[in-house]
């Protein structure tokens, strides 16, 4: 009987540890707070605070992790792998690689857009190894109106280098352990 009870609060206890909130820090980037909102596998999903819409958002940082990129040469696959995608499926608007310094890793900056019936996304990839692991900080912007295409190129215009050098110059990228705690 004991060991049957023992069983139950370990399931129990097991079950209340999988409901519990998962906290995981806001990102900061170019002055504006992003939540974490999911996860999908190695891809970390961040929302601007002020988005309501999730399935329509306009804003979004993800965070993905790669466990198979330990090198650089992997690392510059990875970034090819972003560019060439872009290329394929949208318009590759540029890739740049940052040699490490200052006991920084190599940086690669793929940006690009995409543009469908529906939607306009401008995006910026940075890629860079982080405790012997890529880890690829992406920031999106999308439009929805009839007008998106023109709006993302005045988005791009008015905001893109900013962002870029933000991007490029963010430490602090969350800790893949903060997931593996999820």
């Amino acid at each position: 009987m004991i060991k049957k009870i023992t069983g139950v609060v370990s399931l129990c206890a097991a079950m209340m540890l999988s409901t519990s909130v998962f906290a995981v820090e806001p990102i900061q980037l170019n002055g504006k707070s992003y939540t974490y909102n999911s996860s999908e596998e190695f891809t970390h999903s961040y929302f601007n605070n002020s988005e309501q819409d999730k399935e329509n958002w306009n804003e979004k940082v993800s965070v993905i992790f790669s466990s198979s990129t330990r090198s650089e040469d992997d690392l510059e696959e990875l970034a090819n792998d972003l560019r060439d995608g872009y290329s394929q499926n949208g318009r590759l608007v540029k890739a740049i690689k940052i040699a490490a310094k200052d006991g920084a890793s190599t940086k690669f900056v793929v940006v690009g857009v995409m543009s469908g019936e529906e939607v306009a996304e401008g995006v910026m990839a940075r890629a860079s190894l982080v405790d012997g692991h890529s880890v690829v900080l992406m920031y999106s912007h999308r439009f929805y109106n009839e007008n998106r295409e023109k709006e993302l190129i005045d988005w791009f215009e008015a905001n893109g280098f900013n962002m870029e050098k933000e991007l490029i110059d963010f430490a602090a990228v969350p800790n893949r352990a903060e997931f593996a705690a999820k």
